[in-house]
């Protein structure tokens, strides 16, 4: 069964910044230098970030760190640079491509809609771009399907709000068939730590199944520190199996560096987009990306909940961190885009009325319709037994990573 069957593709599910230094308006000014943050979009001959065209003609392109060629800039990827204004389009200065993990797949599961790579969970969406990379330089495309346990990849997307896996929101997802054979155990890793051991010199991550060791590393820069930000490289020196309960990975690491909070000008016109985690409706603020957004003298259009996707224009305060807001406006329905999903039912919740299909969460409305292989039944009937593993059908508007049922099908 494929759990992914869809009527369109999913749009804005990842976060996107463009500032322009030393304006009012990002627009205003066609020489000053943009801050360029998020995921890219387009086909690979015209690629866009933030409905603007981006020129690399010019730029300096790496990936996490390391000198890459303009391929490596493809859909799906998630990027931060910097350009200028030039019309519609943005001429590219440097560009950096930022992967969350690249190494070999620990499992996949097709049906709730994740795969494992090195301990980092990558929730796959009906958007997620999934491809194979060809030695003649092209790719083709894959399904979730396609993947297994042993597959090189690099998973790239942003950290999912509170998921207690510790897991991203896959962007795209790249299989690399030569490097398997090359180098199947090297592993690469851009991401939050924690349980930290100073004296052990390790830290674990994600999912908390992989041990990194960095006593015997190259070069450790910087201060590491539970949740923050690190830039690992080494080698898989043993396997999690994920249906063993008493197995553990480790990865021996041989370069870590701790990543900063990047300078930014005070004053600089910001304009984000993506998902609300960390709201403060007392005080007026949330987070965004790597900013924090203070709303409290913002124009704000819809409702402001956790995990919301939404638009913010403002400017950046003196920190470099934090955006004064001047409008923060949530996505609507008008923006949704129709979807279907099949697969079993997970997180069946009767109280709440909501439940999963493909790691997606579904909630449903006092107008929402239900049926049983093709009969209608009334609501209290559906939620008055555990579905729990039930094949389900969900048809509905899908949201800030919510699909709103207007139909469920037991199967």
């Amino acid at each position: 069964m494929n759990p992914y069957s869809t009527r369109a593709l999913l749009g804005a599910i990842a976060g996107l910044t463009l500032a322009g230094c030393g304006s009012v308006m990002p627009t205003a000014s066609p020489s000053a230098t943009l801050v360029l943050a998020g995921v890219v979009q387009g086909p690979p001959d015209a690629l866009t970030l933030g409905g603007r065209v981006l020129d690399l003609s010019a730029a300096t392109i790496t990936l996490n760190g390391e000198p890459a060629a303009p391929t490596t800039v493809a859909p799906g990827v998630v990027v931060a640079g910097t350009g200028t204004l030039s019309g519609p389009r943005v001429n590219v200065t440097h560009i950096e491509v930022r992967f969350r993990a690249k190494g070999a797949i620990d499992q996949v599961d097709p049906e709730a809609g994740f795969v494992d790579v090195l301990g980092l969970r990558a929730r796959v969406t009906p958007a997620t771009r999934i491809v194979r990379e060809e030695p003649t330089g092209g790719e083709t495309a894959l399904t979730l399907a396609d993947l297994s346990p042993g597959d090189f990849v690099t998973a790239f997307g942003p950290p999912i709000p509170n998921d207690p896996d510790g897991a991203i929101l896959a962007t795209r997802i790249e299989h690399h068939p030569e490097d398997q054979a090359e180098h199947p155990n090297r592993a690469e890793l851009r991401l939050a730590i924690r349980d930290l051991d100073p004296l052990a010199r390790t830290f674990t991550y994600g999912l908390g199944v992989y041990t990194a060791a960095f006593g015997h590393a190259e070069r450790v820069r910087g201060p590491l520190a539970n949740g923050g930000f690190v830039r690992a490289r080494g080698q898989r020196t043993a396997r999690w199996d994920p249906n063993d309960p008493f197995s553990r990975g480790e990865i021996q690491l041989e370069r870590v560096r701790a990543l900063e909070t990047p300078t930014r000008t005070a004053g600089a016109a910001v304009e984000l987009s993506g998902l609300v985690h960390a709201l403060d409706a007392v005080h007026g603020t949330f987070r965004l990306l790597d900013f924090l957004v203070d709303f409290s003298q913002a124009e704000v259009k819809g409702v402001l909940t956790e995990g919301a996707f939404v638009e913010v224009e403002g400017t950046l305060a003196d920190d470099g961190v934090t955006v004064h807001a001047r409008e923060v406006e949530v996505e609507d329905e008008r923006e949704a885009v129709e979807l279907e999903l099949e697969g079993p039912l997970t997180g069946f919740n009767s109280v709440a009325r909501t439940f999963q299909v493909a790691g997606i969460p579904v909630e449903t409305t006092a107008f929402t319709a239900y049926a049983l292989e093709d009969q209608r039944i009334p609501a209290d009937a559906f939620w008055g037994a555990d579905r729990t593993g039930m094949a389900v059908k969900v048809k509905g508007a899908f949201r800030n990573g919510v699909l709103l049922a207007e139909e469920v099908e037991l199967e």
